[in-house]
């Protein structure tokens, strides 16, 4: 047998292992009981809940950026009329 033959059985093995103490300690886990109506209330929420990607509005940068333009542009009024007044 193979390095990797050995490295595939071993790997199964293990992931049997996992599944295995994983479902013994949800199976030892106690039952919790939830009424009725709540309980339709979860399902609903879970079958309508939608992940939406996390947009990051970086307003802070867009500020500092939109007053330093500001600013450019004020300088260079100020500099074509003190230009064209000389």
């Amino acid at each position: 047998m193979d390095f990797e033959a050995a490295l595939r059985d071993a790997f199964m093995e293990a992931e049997d292992a996992y599944w295995k103490s994983f479902f013994e300690r949800m199976d030892a886990l106690p039952d919790v009981l939830i009424l009725e109506d709540k309980d339709e209330r979860l399902r609903n929420f879970i079958r309508n809940y939608e992940i939406t990607p996390a947009v990051k509005k970086n307003r802070k940068g867009m500020r500092r950026g939109l007053k330093a333009l500001l600013i450019a542009a004020i300088i260079l009024l100020v500099v074509a009329f003190y230009r064209f007044c000389v």
